[in-house]
């Protein structure tokens, strides 16, 4: 009787583990896949997070980005604003004025000068200025500015100048017209050679000298009026 109680007992206890066994393994199944469920899901989620964060900071980045009027100047350019100053070449520029219809009235190392007009380039007292926009809300120009170099054989003339070449013959400049040609008086000790109308871009010659209009610069003040001309020996 004993054993059999004893083998019931065994019996009851066996089933009992079988049975505690079964769904521990059905449940463990589950756990697993929840578990790489779940890791995908913070995957995706951490990704995601990412993805928006990069967009959001772009959109700063755009928003953020610098004005025109804030960016950075090319070379030889300068921002210059009404009754300021900035030294170029041991010099002093000024910007005296600004005028509605895009005058520039500015003075370097106290030579006052009108620019009439925008990218256009100005010769004055030894440099090449122009303007290259204006801005009259805030009342500022960007000036281009560099020395003024003459290159071999050229020669800077204003109304009224003579040069004296080789010691020989005297060359004036007489006038600008309003077709930028010239007017040159040649004259040499002996007699005088003549007058001349150059056209610019045209040479002529006379006196032995081959002698070239290469830029007029006309201007409302008839003593402005000044030419970049080339003159060699024949």
């Amino acid at each position: 009787m004993k054993k059999i109680i004893f083998l019931y007992i065994f019996l009851l206890i066996f089933l009992i583990g079988c049975n505690n066994n079964l769904p521990q393994q059905v449940i463990e199944n589950p756990k697993i896949q929840s578990n790489v469920v779940l890791e995908n899901k913070t995957v995706n989620i951490e990704i995601n997070t990412t993805i928006e964060n990069v967009t959001q900071n772009k959109s700063i980045q755009n928003i953020t980005q610098p004005i025109s009027n804030e960016t950075k100047l090319p070379e030889n350019t300068y921002k210059i604003y009404l009754n300021d100053k900035i030294n170029y070449d041991y010099k002093t520029i000024i910007l005296q004025n600004i005028d509605t219809n895009g005058e520039v009235t500015i003075s370097v190392d106290n030579v006052t000068w009108i620019i009439y007009q925008t990218k256009l380039p100005d010769i004055i007292n030894g440099l090449e200025i122009q303007t290259l926009e204006i801005n009259l809300k805030e009342n500022y120009v960007i000036l281009e500015i560099k020395p003024f170099v003459l290159k071999q054989n050229r020669y800077l003339f204003y109304k009224g100048n003579t040069l004296p070449f080789d010691n020989i013959t005297n060359i004036t400049l007489i006038d600008i017209n309003s077709d930028d040609s010239i007017l040159l008086r040649i004259l040499n000790k002996i007699d005088l050679v003549d007058d001349f109308k150059i056209p610019e871009g045209d040479s002529i010659t006379a006196n032995n000298l081959t002698i070239t209009n290469i830029k007029a610069y006309k201007r409302e003040l008839g003593y402005e009026n000044h030419a970049i001309i080339r003159i060699v020996k024949s």
